[in-house]
């Protein structure tokens, strides 16, 4: 469990989680991808396009984890950050 989604439930140690626990929360979702990934990746092979993926989450994930975020999920071109 990532240490961002046990501040927001309020605990402090692994063993305070709970299998079926649930808590109401107000949060702020961002949704990010980047425009014309395709395009811009399309001439690159596998690993270049995951140096330029890395690049890019090098960039964002100091400004997210700042702002008291995380990212929860990663696709193809993005990811979906939580923000409490």
């Amino acid at each position: 469990v990532p240490i961002p989604v046990m501040k927001i439930m309020k605990c402090s140690r692994i063993s305070d989680l709970k299998y079926g626990i649930a808590i109401e929360r107000n949060l702020v979702i961002m949704h990010s991808e980047i425009h014309n990934f395709a395009g811009i990746t399309s001439g690159m092979n596998t690993v270049q396009r995951l140096a330029f993926l890395n690049s890019y989450l090098t960039y964002v994930g100091p400004m997210i984890r700042r702002h008291e975020g995380y990212i929860d999920k990663y696709f193809q071109d993005g990811f979906i950050a939580v923000y409490k």
